[in-house]
C-alpha cells in the first residue's frame, strides 16, 4: 500500500531528525 510506504518514510525522517548526532 502507498500509505504504508509513506508512513515508513515519515518514521525514517523522524528518526533522522531525532538523531542528528548519527550524521
Amino acid at each position: 500500500d502507498d500509505e504504508a510506504t509513506l508512513d515508513e518514510e515519515e518514521e525514517l525522517a523522524k528518526s533522522e531528525m531525532n538523531d542528528p548526532i548519527n550524521e
